[in-house]
Protein backbone atom coordinates (compact mmCIF):
# COMPACT_ATOMS: atom_id res chain seq x y z
CA UNK A 1 0.00 0.00 0.00
CA UNK A 2 1.02 3.46 -0.26
CA UNK A 3 -0.43 4.94 2.72
CA UNK A 4 -3.65 6.33 1.30
CA UNK A 5 -5.48 3.02 0.79
CA UNK A 6 -7.43 1.32 4.16
CA UNK A 7 -7.67 -1.85 2.63
CA UNK A 8 -5.68 -4.87 1.63
CA UNK A 9 -7.75 -7.78 0.02
CA UNK A 10 -10.59 -7.70 2.16
CA UNK A 11 -8.17 -6.80 5.60
CA UNK A 12 -7.75 -2.91 7.07
CA UNK A 13 -4.50 -1.55 5.85
CA UNK A 14 -4.08 1.59 7.85
CA UNK A 15 -3.17 3.18 11.04
CA UNK A 16 -6.18 5.62 10.38
CA UNK A 17 -8.27 5.64 13.78
CA UNK A 18 -11.17 6.65 12.04
CA UNK A 19 -10.95 3.10 9.59
CA UNK A 20 -10.78 1.13 13.34
CA UNK A 21 -11.00 3.46 16.02
CA UNK A 22 -8.87 3.16 18.49
CA UNK A 23 -11.51 3.40 21.30
CA UNK A 24 -15.37 2.91 20.72
CA UNK A 25 -18.16 4.68 22.86
CA UNK A 26 -18.85 2.32 25.84
CA UNK A 27 -21.25 -0.10 26.22
CA UNK A 28 -23.07 -1.34 28.76
CA UNK A 29 -22.80 -5.25 26.98
CA UNK A 30 -19.57 -5.20 28.11
CA UNK A 31 -17.23 -8.96 28.77
CA UNK A 32 -15.73 -9.49 32.07
CA UNK A 33 -12.62 -10.82 32.98
CA UNK A 34 -10.93 -13.82 34.80
CA UNK A 35 -7.84 -15.24 35.95
CA UNK A 36 -7.60 -18.51 36.12
CA UNK A 37 -4.41 -20.11 38.15
CA UNK A 38 -2.85 -23.64 36.71
CA UNK A 39 0.26 -25.90 37.31
CA UNK A 40 3.10 -26.20 34.88
CA UNK A 41 6.65 -26.52 34.38
CA UNK A 42 9.83 -25.21 33.14
CA UNK A 43 10.18 -28.14 30.61
CA UNK A 44 13.78 -27.50 30.45
CA UNK A 45 14.22 -31.13 30.03
CA UNK A 46 12.64 -30.84 26.44
CA UNK A 47 15.73 -28.55 25.23
CA UNK A 48 18.35 -29.82 26.65
CA UNK A 49 18.43 -27.09 29.46
CA UNK A 50 18.30 -29.39 32.68
CA UNK A 51 16.07 -30.66 35.36
CA UNK A 52 12.57 -29.15 34.66
CA UNK A 53 10.98 -26.63 37.81
CA UNK A 54 7.40 -26.59 38.86
CA UNK A 55 5.56 -23.52 38.82
CA UNK A 56 1.91 -22.24 39.30
CA UNK A 57 1.09 -19.66 36.41
CA UNK A 58 -2.04 -17.91 35.68
CA UNK A 59 -3.73 -16.27 32.22
CA UNK A 60 -6.32 -13.47 31.87
CA UNK A 61 -9.56 -14.91 30.68
CA UNK A 62 -11.63 -12.54 29.03
CA UNK A 63 -15.42 -13.81 28.56
CA UNK A 64 -17.94 -12.31 26.16
CA UNK A 65 -20.72 -10.65 27.52
CA UNK A 66 -23.38 -13.18 29.04
CA UNK A 67 -21.11 -15.80 28.40
CA UNK A 68 -23.10 -18.87 28.51
CA UNK A 69 -21.63 -21.86 30.54
CA UNK A 70 -24.23 -24.43 27.96
CA UNK A 71 -22.82 -22.78 25.11
CA UNK A 72 -19.54 -23.69 23.20
CA UNK A 73 -17.04 -21.02 22.13
CA UNK A 74 -14.20 -20.83 20.18
CA UNK A 75 -11.46 -19.87 21.94
CA UNK A 76 -7.95 -17.52 21.31
CA UNK A 77 -4.81 -17.55 23.09
CA UNK A 78 -3.54 -14.12 22.90
CA UNK A 79 0.30 -14.15 23.85
CA UNK A 80 2.40 -10.56 24.78
CA UNK A 81 5.70 -9.44 23.75
CA UNK A 82 9.07 -8.98 25.43
CA UNK A 83 8.75 -6.48 28.38
CA UNK A 84 5.06 -7.11 28.67
CA UNK A 85 2.82 -9.54 30.65
CA UNK A 86 -1.04 -11.40 30.34
CA UNK A 87 -2.66 -7.50 31.12
CA UNK A 88 -1.13 -6.27 28.05
CA UNK A 89 -3.57 -7.38 25.90
CA UNK A 90 -7.34 -7.18 27.48
CA UNK A 91 -6.33 -5.84 30.92
CA UNK A 92 -4.70 -3.26 29.13
CA UNK A 93 -3.44 -1.45 32.71
CA UNK A 94 -0.05 -0.07 33.00
CA UNK A 95 -0.09 0.54 36.39
CA UNK A 96 0.43 -3.33 36.47
CA UNK A 97 2.58 -2.66 33.74
CA UNK A 98 4.58 0.32 33.51
CA UNK A 99 7.12 -0.92 30.80
CA UNK A 100 4.77 -1.98 28.85
CA UNK A 101 4.05 0.55 25.44
CA UNK A 102 1.05 1.77 27.40
CA UNK A 103 -2.29 1.98 28.52
CA UNK A 104 -4.62 -0.18 25.45
CA UNK A 105 -8.00 -0.10 27.62
CA UNK A 106 -9.45 0.41 23.76
CA UNK A 107 -8.86 -3.82 22.80
CA UNK A 108 -10.82 -4.27 25.58
CA UNK A 109 -13.48 -1.56 24.42
CA UNK A 110 -13.36 -3.18 21.09
CA UNK A 111 -14.17 -6.68 21.66
CA UNK A 112 -16.98 -5.55 23.38
CA UNK A 113 -18.39 -3.55 20.49
CA UNK A 114 -17.52 -5.50 17.77
CA UNK A 115 -19.44 -8.93 19.60
CA UNK A 116 -22.59 -6.78 20.04
CA UNK A 117 -22.37 -5.54 16.87
CA UNK A 118 -22.53 -8.96 15.38
CA UNK A 119 -19.06 -8.21 13.77
CA UNK A 120 -17.77 -11.81 14.35
CA UNK A 121 -19.01 -14.84 16.57
CA UNK A 122 -18.32 -13.94 20.64
CA UNK A 123 -15.42 -16.28 21.49
CA UNK A 124 -13.25 -16.82 24.27
CA UNK A 125 -9.60 -14.81 24.70
CA UNK A 126 -7.18 -16.31 26.51
CA UNK A 127 -4.18 -14.08 27.72
CA UNK A 128 -1.23 -16.20 28.98
CA UNK A 129 2.77 -15.71 29.64
CA UNK A 130 5.83 -17.40 28.08
CA UNK A 131 7.42 -15.91 31.07
CA UNK A 132 8.19 -17.73 34.28
CA UNK A 133 7.32 -17.03 37.61
CA UNK A 134 9.87 -15.15 40.52
CA UNK A 135 12.75 -17.29 41.64
CA UNK A 136 12.52 -19.46 38.49
CA UNK A 137 16.06 -18.77 36.08
CA UNK A 138 15.30 -18.71 32.52
CA UNK A 139 16.94 -20.64 29.59
CA UNK A 140 20.35 -19.52 28.96
CA UNK A 141 18.70 -17.60 25.78
CA UNK A 142 15.48 -16.10 26.55
CA UNK A 143 14.14 -17.07 23.12
CA UNK A 144 13.74 -20.66 24.07
CA UNK A 145 10.81 -19.75 26.00
CA UNK A 146 9.24 -19.22 23.02
CA UNK A 147 9.70 -22.82 22.08
CA UNK A 148 9.56 -24.81 25.09
CA UNK A 149 6.00 -22.83 26.43
CA UNK A 150 4.41 -25.41 23.46
CA UNK A 151 4.77 -28.12 26.28
CA UNK A 152 3.15 -25.93 28.50
CA UNK A 153 0.17 -24.96 26.24
CA UNK A 154 -0.41 -28.30 25.23
CA UNK A 155 -0.09 -30.39 28.70
CA UNK A 156 -0.95 -27.51 31.15
CA UNK A 157 -2.43 -24.36 30.22
CA UNK A 158 -5.26 -25.73 27.63
CA UNK A 159 -6.47 -28.11 30.08
CA UNK A 160 -6.58 -25.59 32.96
CA UNK A 161 -8.63 -23.33 30.81
CA UNK A 162 -10.81 -26.02 28.41
CA UNK A 163 -11.72 -27.59 31.22
CA UNK A 164 -13.43 -24.87 33.09
CA UNK A 165 -15.01 -22.36 30.13
CA UNK A 166 -17.48 -24.08 27.72
CA UNK A 167 -15.20 -24.27 24.51
CA UNK A 168 -15.90 -27.23 21.98
CA UNK A 169 -13.80 -29.41 24.35
CA UNK A 170 -17.09 -29.92 26.05
CA UNK A 171 -15.04 -29.47 29.18
CA UNK A 172 -12.94 -32.57 28.45
CA UNK A 173 -9.85 -31.29 26.96
CA UNK A 174 -8.18 -34.33 25.95
CA UNK A 175 -5.19 -35.22 23.88
CA UNK A 176 -8.55 -36.46 21.28
CA UNK A 177 -10.69 -33.73 22.21
CA UNK A 178 -7.87 -31.12 21.33
CA UNK A 179 -6.96 -32.83 18.21
CA UNK A 180 -10.65 -33.31 17.13
CA UNK A 181 -11.96 -29.22 17.85
CA UNK A 182 -8.47 -27.56 16.54
CA UNK A 183 -10.78 -25.75 13.82
CA UNK A 184 -12.22 -23.75 17.02
CA UNK A 185 -8.82 -22.86 18.68
CA UNK A 186 -6.54 -20.42 17.32
CA UNK A 187 -3.19 -18.37 18.84
CA UNK A 188 -1.99 -15.01 17.86
CA UNK A 189 0.82 -13.12 19.25
CA UNK A 190 3.28 -9.82 19.18
CA UNK A 191 6.85 -9.72 19.22
CA UNK A 192 8.39 -12.43 20.62
CA UNK A 193 4.52 -13.74 21.45
CA UNK A 194 4.86 -13.29 17.12
CA UNK A 195 7.79 -15.80 17.48
CA UNK A 196 5.69 -18.26 20.18
CA UNK A 197 2.92 -18.28 17.90
CA UNK A 198 5.29 -19.56 14.93
CA UNK A 199 7.45 -21.91 17.78
CA UNK A 200 4.72 -23.17 20.01
CA UNK A 201 1.70 -23.15 18.08
CA UNK A 202 2.05 -23.39 14.48
CA UNK A 203 5.79 -25.23 14.73
CA UNK A 204 4.80 -27.06 17.78
CA UNK A 205 1.32 -28.01 17.70
CA UNK A 206 -0.29 -27.36 14.31
CA UNK A 207 -2.54 -30.81 15.40
CA UNK A 208 -4.65 -28.62 18.17
CA UNK A 209 -4.51 -25.13 16.22
CA UNK A 210 -6.19 -24.30 12.75
CA UNK A 211 -5.86 -20.15 13.25
CA UNK A 212 -2.38 -18.73 13.57
CA UNK A 213 -1.83 -14.71 13.77
CA UNK A 214 1.86 -13.63 14.11
CA UNK A 215 2.70 -10.15 14.64
CA UNK A 216 5.67 -8.31 14.41
CA UNK A 217 8.30 -10.78 13.57
CA UNK A 218 9.76 -14.62 13.14
CA UNK A 219 13.33 -14.63 14.20
CA UNK A 220 13.96 -18.54 12.88
CA UNK A 221 14.44 -21.40 14.57
CA UNK A 222 17.60 -22.54 13.86
CA UNK A 223 19.28 -19.51 12.28
CA UNK A 224 18.17 -20.65 8.32
CA UNK A 225 15.21 -19.90 7.27
CA UNK A 226 14.88 -22.39 3.86
CA UNK A 227 15.45 -24.96 6.92
CA UNK A 228 12.05 -23.45 8.30
CA UNK A 229 10.24 -23.20 4.98
CA UNK A 230 10.59 -27.08 4.47
CA UNK A 231 9.82 -27.78 8.14
CA UNK A 232 6.42 -25.63 7.93
CA UNK A 233 5.01 -27.20 4.49
CA UNK A 234 5.49 -30.82 5.51
CA UNK A 235 3.89 -29.77 8.56
CA UNK A 236 0.92 -28.21 6.77
CA UNK A 237 1.01 -30.73 3.61
CA UNK A 238 0.93 -33.76 6.68
CA UNK A 239 -1.86 -31.95 8.06
CA UNK A 240 -3.79 -31.64 5.04
CA UNK A 241 -3.53 -35.32 4.44
CA UNK A 242 -4.58 -36.05 7.91
CA UNK A 243 -7.87 -34.06 7.53
CA UNK A 244 -6.28 -31.23 9.64
CA UNK A 245 -6.19 -28.21 6.71
CA UNK A 246 -4.81 -24.92 8.04
CA UNK A 247 -7.66 -22.35 8.89
CA UNK A 248 -6.19 -19.25 8.16
CA UNK A 249 -2.49 -17.74 8.58
CA UNK A 250 -2.97 -13.99 9.12
CA UNK A 251 0.87 -12.79 9.14
CA UNK A 252 0.65 -8.73 9.85
CA UNK A 253 3.72 -6.47 10.43
CA UNK A 254 4.35 -2.72 9.33
CA UNK A 255 6.51 -0.94 7.05
CA UNK A 256 8.48 1.14 10.31
CA UNK A 257 8.31 -1.76 12.56
CA UNK A 258 12.06 -3.09 13.21
CA UNK A 259 10.53 -7.11 13.53
CA UNK A 260 9.55 -7.00 9.89
CA UNK A 261 12.48 -8.24 8.17
CA UNK A 262 12.69 -11.72 9.23
CA UNK A 263 9.05 -12.20 8.98
CA UNK A 264 9.05 -10.83 5.80
CA UNK A 265 11.44 -12.99 4.30
CA UNK A 266 9.97 -16.27 5.66
CA UNK A 267 7.09 -15.40 4.61
CA UNK A 268 7.94 -14.92 1.49
CA UNK A 269 10.01 -17.82 0.79
CA UNK A 270 6.93 -19.49 2.15
CA UNK A 271 4.67 -18.27 -0.07
CA UNK A 272 7.04 -19.10 -3.18
CA UNK A 273 8.10 -22.02 -2.73
CA UNK A 274 5.21 -23.57 -1.65
CA UNK A 275 1.61 -23.82 -2.69
CA UNK A 276 0.47 -24.74 0.64
CA UNK A 277 -0.84 -20.77 1.44
CA UNK A 278 -3.25 -19.47 -0.74
CA UNK A 279 -4.14 -15.80 -0.48
CA UNK A 280 -7.38 -14.87 0.63
CA UNK A 281 -8.58 -18.24 1.35
CA UNK A 282 -5.93 -20.08 4.34
CA UNK A 283 -3.47 -17.08 4.27
CA UNK A 284 -2.29 -13.10 3.89
CA UNK A 285 0.54 -10.94 4.99
CA UNK A 286 -0.58 -7.42 5.94
CA UNK A 287 1.56 -4.50 6.24
CA UNK A 288 0.62 -1.68 7.48
CA UNK A 289 2.46 1.22 5.98
CA UNK A 290 3.79 3.32 8.49
CA UNK A 291 3.46 1.29 11.10
CA UNK A 292 5.78 0.79 13.76
CA UNK A 293 6.27 -1.63 16.84
CA UNK A 294 3.52 -0.48 18.93
CA UNK A 295 -0.21 -1.39 20.09
CA UNK A 296 -1.48 0.91 17.17
CA UNK A 297 -0.62 -1.58 14.56
CA UNK A 298 -1.69 -4.59 16.44
CA UNK A 299 -4.90 -3.21 17.94
CA UNK A 300 -5.98 -3.20 13.79
CA UNK A 301 -3.82 -6.63 12.91
CA UNK A 302 -6.44 -7.84 16.36
CA UNK A 303 -9.67 -6.74 14.22
CA UNK A 304 -8.34 -8.19 11.16
CA UNK A 305 -8.25 -11.89 12.92
CA UNK A 306 -11.05 -11.63 14.24
CA UNK A 307 -13.27 -11.02 11.30
CA UNK A 308 -11.48 -14.24 9.43
CA UNK A 309 -10.54 -16.44 12.66
CA UNK A 310 -13.14 -19.87 12.89
CA UNK A 311 -14.68 -19.20 9.58
CA UNK A 312 -14.19 -22.25 7.62
CA UNK A 313 -15.91 -25.61 8.35
CA UNK A 314 -14.74 -28.71 9.93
Amino acid sequence: GDGKDTKMNGFVNTLDRSVVPTSYQATSKRGKIEQVYYDTETYDDKIGGGSSVKMRKYANVYLPYDYDPDKQYNILYLMHGYGENQETWIVGDTQTNPSGYGDYTQNQNMLNHLFETGYCEPCIIVNPTFFRTSGVADPANIMDLTKVFMYELRNDLIPAIEKKYHTYCDFDPTEENMIATRMHRAFAGVSMGSNTTYNSALFGNYDIFAYFGPFSGFFGRSGSFDDDVVDLEKIIKEGEEKGMPLGFLYCGNGSADFGLDGQLEFQQKMAIRTDCLIPGQNYEFVLIPEAEHNMWQWHVHLYNILKVFFTRGE
